[in-house]
């Protein structure tokens, strides 16, 4: 990269290039600036954007289309949904789902509704993401659930309870996560069962913003505004190759290069990598005797300077009573404010059902039984209900597993002789 400042013959390049992808849509004057895109009552209904998708010059569309179609017809429309965030491949992906429900329903599907999943972060969400994605959801009838837990827990819950079998997905080939990809692509070892659907693997940038524009779909308000590539507050912000001599910005279809659509995000995400490399902890001990004024000082102070000594800094010890709202109030903020935390007690087995359960409560998963003590298989040992999606981790040498839910882990104070190994495994 050699200069950020875009010259004008890369901006006549870039419109030419527009001019190109929108080809005969352009006459309609879908090119001029618009809020959000365009204005949610403008947008064609599902019958009209199907018919509009299947006459376009680009054959990705239809393709796409025919994708979501066909994962429609193998697992039903009640087991298949969008994963919408309100970015623009996600946006792609929720009209050509509502283009395929209605090519399933034209030929003899059986009736279903959209239903689409926003995972939500209070603390990095961009501001106004989630009123786009709820007012996107409401205008076109998409039955939306959104979690504020981890992906893994989210879509444990969607499995189990729901019977969702399948994600449709906006995964690009240019995605650092999506050079692999498949259209169809089997979940990873060690999450839930379901497929992945990824109708638009094949789309390069430029497709992206012929469907958008050229179909006239509702759009978030930052893409106008210079944003090429938006993922969290920290990372997202307009694209330096796009601004202009009075400091504003281009819209992000202007975008001349489209190999630079994630030029910032990455700078800004290698950045934050090499100076945020510090993991930061809370440290929750739960006992009756908290309660009643009773702290083990010792212990906290113990582990406190066992953490320091591995290289995690715990930055708030928090001392609660045992009772599950309790558990669920302090799980509830912690989880959000630390990258790591860690759930114990002042002495004794803290398996207990009622942390546990808060745990559940907090990511709002379902519970499982689970023998704690012991291998999972043992004949003896104390039972428990674990979260549904809590991972078991064994430590060598202790009966005592240390397990974890999202980003909590609880163990016991049992497993103090083997802190280095809960340390290893916590890094890992």
């Amino acid at each position: 990269m050699h200069a950020l400042v875009p010259t004008s013959a890369m901006l006549v390049v870039g419109y030419t290039l527009v001019a190109r992808i929108f080809g005969p849509w352009r006459r309609e004057g879908w090119l001029a600036p618009q809020k959000d895109g365009c204005a949610l009552e403008c947008t064609p209904a599902a019958s009209v954007l199907h018919k509009r998708i299947v006459d376009a010059e680009n054959s990705l569309f239809k393709d796409a289309v025919g994708i979501v179609a066909s994962a429609l017809r193998l697992y039903g429309p009640n087991a298949v949904m969008a994963s919408f965030n309100g970015g623009k491949d996600a946006t792609v992906v929720l009209h050509v789902f509502r283009a395929a429900l209605y090519e399933f329903k034209k030929n003899g599907g059986k009736e279903g509704v959209l239903q689409a999943v926003y995972f939500h972060n209070q603390e990095k969400a961009i501001p106004g993401t989630m009123e786009f994605v709820k007012k996107t959801c409401d205008s076109f009838g998409v039955q939306l659930t959104i979690f504020e837990c981890g992906y893994k827990a989210g879509i444990q819950q969607l499995v189990e309870e729901k019977g969702v079998r399948a994600f449709v997905i906006g995964t690009r080939s240019s995605d650092p996560n999506g050079k692999k990809s498949e259209v169809f692509e089997p979940s990873s070892l060690g999450w839930p069962p379901f497929m992945r659907i990824n109708p638009i693997i094949h789309w390069d940038y430029g497709s992206i913003w012929s469907f958008l524009r050229g179909l006239k779909i509702p759009y978030f308000h930052l893409y106008d505004e210079g944003y090429t590539s938006m993922g969290y507050k920290h990372n997202s912000f307009p694209n330096p190759l796009l601004r202009k001599g009075d400091g504003t910005y281009h819209p992000a279809y202007l975008l001349s290069n489209w190999a630079n659509e994630r030029a910032e995000r990455e700078r800004l995400d290698s950045k934050a990598s090499s100076e945020n490399s510090k993991v930061t902890a809370a440290l929750l001990l739960i006992g009756e005797e908290f309660s009643k004024g009773r702290a083990p000082v010792e212990y906290a102070s113990r582990c406190m300077g066992k953490f320091f000594e591995s290289g995690l800094v715990v930055e708030e010890v928090v001392l609660s009573g045992a009772s599950k709202k309790q558990v669920s109030k302090h799980i509830h903020r912690l989880a959000r404010s630390f990258d790591i935390v860690i759930v114990s007690g002042s002495r004794g087995i803290i398996y207990g059902d009622t942390t546990m359960v808060g745990i559940a409560e907090t990511f709002r998963c379902g519970t499982r039984k689970e023998r704690i003590i012991g291998t999972s298989d043992s004949k003896t040992g104390k039972v428990a209900l674990v979260p549904s999606p809590a991972e078991r981790i064994s430590i060598n040498g202790s009966p005592y597993p240390l397990f974890r839910c999202n980003n909590v882990y609880v163990f016991s104070t049992e497993l103090e002789p083997h802190f280095q190994t809960v340390m290893n495994k916590l890094k890992n």
